[in-house]
């Protein structure tokens, strides 16, 4: 008779999950959905292109922002690998509601597998999350969670305070390259970790490493402040790489939004106090990152900072709605303000040019010659 097959002989296919790219976070949520589902294969989409973004928008609503699209973008060129599951991160605005449609997309493109939205509740608990990964699979115990998410956590922290002190002083970094070789390193030493205290170990490490680099600094330097959308001020693709393009030209970069402070701080009480706390230029919760943006735009203002840019998708209601403010703050402050706006059809010349003329103001009121190329 022929041996009956059983379960043992057939072998389990691998499961495949990815996520779309979030600039210099990839890492750890790479490492966290590894941990989450260890017999996963996690696979990252390909760099952000000109193309994401054609293909986003293409396949996408005109009306919608430009995170949905590189998004929308970043899922179709990873279905390519044969994806089980996709993850989606959002809240705060109306992408907290745009999980559905993007994953109606994708059905229509031909998936077949999950798509599943994390933080889509104004009152998403540990155990809810926690709930939604048993929905995709996962095996592991909430404890286990729990620890890998401190883990993960932990790595955040440690780009989060690194990645300050990189934007405060890399324009002015003796040797160039240094500051980015360093970054480099570090990121590949955290590939490799496997435990809390290594974590320790390398931040410590690179906190050494980042302050010992000489610098060639003024005692004032140009100072500008980064507020707006979250996805706009941390994915650099979708800002044109905007940060290096300001540490070309000697200028201090302090950027007020990182994954960290989203985590901790995210919530309608604590917008609602920085909100009570921005002289009042805003007396409601803005929604999205606007209440952020404003408060912080205030902030600078009070420390004497020389300009503020404020980076928004085209179309972004809560950033529109923080424009009022920022402008009467301004004029109130005589700080610089430039407002930048992104969309499908935003030119990285347009970017550029916008950018050389508020270098060149800022400057002038130094003394300092713009050195800002052509593209």
């Amino acid at each position: 008779m022929p041996e009956k097959k059983t379960n043992k002989n057939i072998k389990e296919k691998q499961l495949v999950i990815s996520f779309a790219h979030f600039g210099e976070y990839n890492l750890p949520i790479q490492i966290i959905l590894g941990r989450i589902f260890p017999s996963a294969k996690i696979v990252l989409p390909p760099n952000i292109t000109k193309k994401t973004l054609e293909l986003g928008t293409l396949n996408s609503p005109e009306s919608v922002c430009v995170p949905f699209k590189y998004h929308v973008g970043n899922y179709i060129e990873a279905l390519k690998d044969g994806v089980d599951i996709f993850f989606q991160a959002a809240s705060g605005c109306r992408f907290t509601y745009y999980g559905e449609l993007q994953y109606q997309i994708l059905k229509d493109l031909g998936y077949t597998g999950k798509f599943i939205s994390l933080f889509a509740e104004k009152t998403l608990t540990p155990k809810k999350l926690y709930a939604k990964l048993k929905e995709a699979g996962s095996k592991i115990s909430f404890l286990q969670f729990i620890k890998h998410f401190l883990f993960t956590l932990k790595m955040i922290v440690i780009i989060d305070r690194l990645g300050e002190i990189y934007r405060k002083n890399v324009a002015f970094e003796q040797e160039k390259g240094s500051f980015k070789k360093a970054r480099e390193k570090m990121y590949n030493e955290l590939k490799e970790v496997s435990g809390y205290f290594e974590l320790l170990k390398i931040q410590k490490k690179y906190l050494k490493i980042y302050n010992t680099i000489k610098l060639n600094k003024s005692n004032k330097p140009i100072r500008v402040m980064l507020v707006g959308e979250i996805y706009c001020l941390l994915e650099p693709s979708s800002n044109y790489f905007l940060e290096d393009k300001l540490a070309e030209n000697d200028i201090e970069i302090h950027r007020y939004a990182n994954l960290e402070k989203s985590l901790r701080h995210n919530t309608y009480k604590h917008q609602q106090k920085i909100a009570d706390d921005s002289d009042g230029y805003i007396k409601y919760v803005l929604d999205g990152h606007g209440t952020h943006s404003v408060s912080k735009a205030v902030k600078a203002a009070r420390e004497g900072f020389d300009g503020i840019i404020h980076l928004k998708p085209f179309g972004c209601i809560p950033e529109i709605s923080a424009m009022p403010p920022l402008l009467k703050l301004g004029a109130d402050c005589e700080v610089p303000i430039i407002y930048l706006s992104f969309d499908s059809q935003t030119t990285e010349l347009g970017v550029q040019t916008r950018l050389e003329v508020f270098v060149d103001m800022l400057k002038a009121k130094k003394g300092r010659k713009n050195n800002l190329g052509a593209i």
